[in-house]
């Protein structure tokens, strides 16, 4: 709930009141026609034998926005509309959103869940006072901020009423599997189709070397995915928090997607492209600040991730130094690297979806940055920066080392449709 808090900054909830989130979804009709679906669910006899659960953003894909996820994987495997749901799990919906398959929005049971928790809410709280006490006893070591704390009353009081609503409609619709992307982000959808007994499949959602607090915890049967599809073999088994016997190697399906609708022209050798993400947004902006002064010949593109924000100090930073600039888009992270020969990063997934492309690509060991997992007596496929000096050599690298099948697989759909169908 905190991470979530402080990370989509979603207390806005508290602070501009309900009543613009609902104006928000009314004003593109969207509460309507999900309301309509919602109802077609409930009382409709229509069965189904998968329900996926879109991921939380869309990539931008040729001028069209996709669930880089799902979209491939319902293209790749041919599935019939009449055989699967899917549910939207995005509160905005972006006129360019491909209509590629039929979408469930699911704005009605957002904001009635919502608007249900602020309700039950207070009687909640006081026929569970004793639990909550002891959340805000372990969440003052983190923060004592009241309203992050009515938040996660809040969340689990809308959580509650989603898992309800699921529930129902599952018992109705009959999917044999839901299926989702990083389970933080279908929790009620699991919880219910788990009360039904359905079998619950979590896709891999970026690369991940080490322990998390996605993945933290023990495993519980009640509510964590019964399999986990991965989308290469780079990554430990024992970091996803699953029995490793459970994680089924299924591939990427995106890179399968692209490399039948995509024709990305490329830049100079001389344009590198660096990926940052929040946690070390300063140490890669101060590094390539300093690599653009050794290399005043060399030009440096920085993609943001997208929760990254940069303040007015970076800004200007960037903008008072000729041969660097920011590139970030909305534009899917697998075409924005191909029009590069070189990039850079720490542990970022995009530098593993480069490595998988061909790309020559280093990983940043040094100046404040660690790249998880290095072993100097592993040939891995990347080059590693590990003093700034190393940047030189790298970008005089002529040839990939080729490790491409590592990180991301090609799309498996006789594996995949094994997990999904049995």
């Amino acid at each position: 709930c905190f991470r979530q808090y402080y990370a989509s900054h979603r207390h806005i909830l508290l602070q501009e009141p309900v009543k613009e989130y609902i104006h928000h979804t009314i004003s593109r009709l969207m509460l309507f026609v999900s309301l309509f679906q919602l109802l077609s669910l409930l009382f409709s006899k229509k069965n189904v034998k998968y329900c996926f659960v879109g991921f939380t953003r869309l990539e931008n894909v040729n001028n069209k926005r996709i669930d880089k996820f799902f979209d491939p994987i319902i293209k790749c495997c041919e599935l019939e509309e009449n055989d699967y749901l899917y549910f939207n799990n995005e509160i905005s919906h972006p006129a360019d959103r491909s209509d590629e398959h039929p979408i469930v929005y699911t704005d009605i049971i957002r904001t009635f869940s919502l608007l249900c928790g602020v309700i039950i809410s207070p009687f909640v709280y006081l026929l569970n006072k004793k639990e909550f006490q002891k959340l805000n006893n372990v969440t003052d070591y983190f923060t004592k901020d009241k309203k992050a704390k009515l938040y996660s009353i809040l969340k689990i009081c809308s959580f509650t009423v989603q898992r309800v609503m699921y529930r129902r409609i599952f018992k109705n619709t009959k999917p044999g599997v839901i299926i989702g992307v990083s389970r933080i982000t279908f929790l009620p959808q699991a919880l219910a189709a788990k009360s039904l007994g359905i079998k619950v499949v979590e896709m891999q959602h970026g690369i991940t070397l080490g322990r998390t607090p996605q993945y933290s915890g023990e495993y519980n049967p009640k509510i964590d995915p019964d399999v986990f599809c991965a989308f290469g073999n780079s990554c430990p088994l024992d970091v996803f928090g699953i029995d490793p016997l459970k994680i089924v190697n299924v591939g990427w399906a995106l890179k399968s997607y692209l490399k039948t609708s995509l024709n990305v022209e490329e830049f100079d050798p001389n344009y590198v492209l660096f990926i940052s993400d929040p946690e070390i947004s300063d140490y890669i902006l101060s590094t390539v600040l300093k690599l653009a002064s050794m290399h005043p010949d060399v030009n440096f593109h920085i993609r943001r991730h997208p929760q990254e924000r940069y303040g007015q100090k970076q800004i200007t930073l960037i903008d008072d130094v000729q041969n660097v600039k920011d590139v970030t888009s909305t534009e899917c992270s697998q075409i924005a690297i191909m029009r590069y020969k070189y990039i850079v990063g720490e542990n970022s997934s995009v530098v593993f979806e480069a490595i998988s492309a061909g790309k020559m690509v280093a990983r940043l060991n040094c100046e404040g940055m660690t790249a998880m997992g290095y072993n100097p007596s592993v040939k891995d496929g990347f080059y590693y920066i590990n003093e700034i000096g190393d940047f030189e050599e790298f970008i005089n690298q002529r040839e990939a080392t080729g490790a491409e099948t590592v990180a991301y697989s090609d799309f498996n759909t006789i594996i995949f449709k094994s997990v999904i169908n049995n």
